[in-house]
């Protein structure tokens, strides 16, 4: 049985060691935003049937305008590496995710033996992902929380609505910290890992655990967030940890915990 895979981008920087695995080739030239140099995005995307894109929105995105300027370029690669005819669907992660549908749902264009009118499907579909991916990261709303587990919820449940046909792949671009009023991980020099246990139980009981049954997930986008909270580098390791519990709870498991995701370069 093929795997599920998660793919769910934050950013932060907490290296992550991916199993190799052999390399495969999309059938289309990649466009210039994907990286070329990166096992992770051929092994990775190339036999995905399905992308998930989930992204921080407004002021959900660290206030570093150099994250501000990494979660686009991480977001536009990834919907960039989606291979021809695969569908591709971008949320926003906003204070509250249960039930938020996608902003863009498209199908990268298939190949045809054309290619100068598959090098203008590629740029058309490209702009229109470019647009929406800059609404969410650049809109002007002052959310009250960031939400990216009921966002994972959401994407869970529309994922396994029907049976799936091969591996999925989610890529969730999110500083990792889950800040919501009835959910707050971001408490004063507190390791998050320490409170999973009882998450996870308590989100078990209201059936409030995300679907991620035979998945992979990845993150990229990690930030340690206000300086005043004191949250250093045993902090995000109990991020890690805990978000890590939380995904084998749903039946995945974290692949990818880092600042970027492999091949992009952090702005300086």
């Amino acid at each position: 049985m093929r795997r599920t895979i998660l793919i769910i981008a934050l950013v932060l920087g907490i290296p992550a060691r991916l199993t190799a695995a052999p390399a495969a080739s999309p059938s289309t030239p990649r466009p210039e935003a994907c990286p070329v140099d990166a096992t992770f995005w051929t092994t990775r995307f190339a036999p995905a049937p399905r992308v998930e894109l989930l992204l921080a929105a407004g002021n959900t995105v660290p206030a570093d305008p150099r994250m501000r300027t990494l979660y686009e370029r991480l977001a536009i690669a990834v919907v960039d590496c989606v291979p021809s005819g695969v569908p591709v669907d971008v949320y926003p992660i906003t204070d509250f995710g249960v039930g938020r549908g996608a902003v863009f749902s498209g199908t990268a264009p298939r190949d045809t033996s054309n290619p100068l009118l598959d090098q203008r499907e590629r740029e058309a579909f490209t702009r229109t992902s470019r647009s929406r991916i800059d609404a969410v990261v650049n809109v002007r709303r002052a959310y009250a929380g960031s939400d990216p587990l009921g966002t994972l919820y959401t994407v869970g449940d529309s994922l396994h609505a029907t049976p799936l046909s091969g591996p999925v792949l989610v890529v969730i671009i999110t500083n990792g910290w889950q800040q919501t009023r009835t959910l707050n991980l971001f408490r004063y020099n507190d390791d998050p890992s320490k409170h999973a246990n009882e998450i996870v139980r308590r989100l078990r009981g209201e059936g409030a655990l995300p679907n991620l049954a035979g998945t992979d997930v990845a993150f990229a986008g990690i930030s340690r967030g206000d300086e005043r909270m004191k949250m250093g580098y045993r902090e995000v390791i109990g991020l890690r940890r805990f978000w890590s519990r939380l995904v084998d709870a749903a039946g995945g498991t974290l692949v990818n915990f880092d600042e970027t995701l492999p091949g992009i370069v952090a702005p300086l």
